[in-house]
C-alpha cells in the first residue's frame, strides 16, 4: 500500500468535522481506508480538530479587528465637538429648535419647552464655568473663615 500524507488526512478529517461528521464514521471510515487502528485514526481526529480550533481563533480574531475597528470608526463620526455642542444648547435656549415627539405612535412636531430651555442655560453656565463662586475660602464646619497659615522649612 503507497504511504499516505499524514497532512492530507488531516484536512480530510478536519473537513469532515466542519460538516458535522460523527467521530465514530470517521474512525470506521478511515480505519477501512488507512488500514489503521481505531486509536491512530483518533489521534489524527485530535489533530485535525486543534487544527480547526486554531482556524476558528483565528477567524474570531480577525472578526474583533474588524469590529473594533468599525465601533471605532462610528466613535469617530459621532463625537461632536465643543463648539458643536454649545451651539445646540444656544439654540435650545434661545428656542430656535424643533422636537419631535412621539405621540400614540405618531410623530409630532412641538416647540422646545420652558424647561428645556431652562435646563440648557443651566448646562451652558456649567459648561463655562460661570456657575462657579466668586470666593474661594477655607472654612470650617460652621463656614467661618480660618486663618492661613503658613509654614515655611529653611534647612
Amino acid at each position: 500500500m503507497p504511504k499516505v500524507n499524514t497532512q492530507n488526512v488531516i484536512e480530510e478529517i478536519a473537513k469532515l468535522l466542519k460538516n458535522g461528521e460523527q467521530r465514530r464514521d470517521i474512525v470506521a471510515k478511515f480505519c477501512k481506508k488507512l488500514q489503521k487502528s481505531p486509536r491512530t485514526v483518533d489521534a489524527l481526529i485530535k489533530k485535525a480538530s486543534e487544527k480547526l480550533q486554531e482556524e476558528q481563533q483565528q477567524a474570531e480574531a480577525i472578526r474583533v479587528r474588524e469590529m473594533d475597528a468599525t465601533i471605532s470608526e462610528g466613535i469617530k463620526e459621532g463625537l461632536l465637538s465643543d463648539v458643536e455642542l454649545e451651539v445646540i444648547l444656544c439654540r435650545i435656549a434661545s428656542g430656535g429648535f424643533d422636537v419631535i415627539e412621539m405621540i400614540k405612535g405618531h410623530p409630532t412636531l412641538r416647540d422646545v419647552t420652558p424647561g428645556e430651555m431652562i435646563q440648557a442655560v443651566r448646562s451652558l453656565y456649567q459648561k463655562r464655568g460661570s456657575n462657579a463662586p466668586s470666593k474661594s475660602a477655607i472654612t470650617d464646619t460652621k463656614g467661618n473663615d480660618l486663618p492661613i497659615v503658613v509654614t515655611l522649612n529653611l534647612g
